[in-house]
């Protein structure tokens, strides 16, 4: 589970804005157990994270969006196996405004 605790900045509002996200995020990870009898045990960590986003107004309240996201884990994830310290992420989303 991730708890994210971002700030975001947009440039202008129209029809298409573009936005800027930033924070940190604490992860709250579980013990894995596959099939193949690895057991993975995770511990807590903590992430800074930069995104871009890119919203588009369809009607109103309505906006369809696209996102990337870049996260570095600060701590390691798990210390029995080698992994990159760092996730990126794309995707896409409809919002409706209240």
């Amino acid at each position: 589970m991730e708890f994210p605790l971002e700030v975001k900045y947009f440039f202008r509002n129209k029809k298409l804005n573009p936005y800027i996200t930033g924070g940190l995020s604490y992860f709250k990870y579980e013990n894995s157990h596959s099939e193949n009898s690895i057991s993975l045990e995770y511990g807590d960590n903590v992430s800074l994270n930069f995104g871009l986003r890119l919203e588009h107004k369809l009607i109103d309240r309505l906006y369809i969006n696209i996102e990337s996201n870049f996260s570095y884990q600060i701590e390691p994830v798990t210390t029995t196996i080698d992994y990159t310290p760092y996730i990126f992420s794309i995707s896409t989303g409809i919002d409706y405004r209240f």
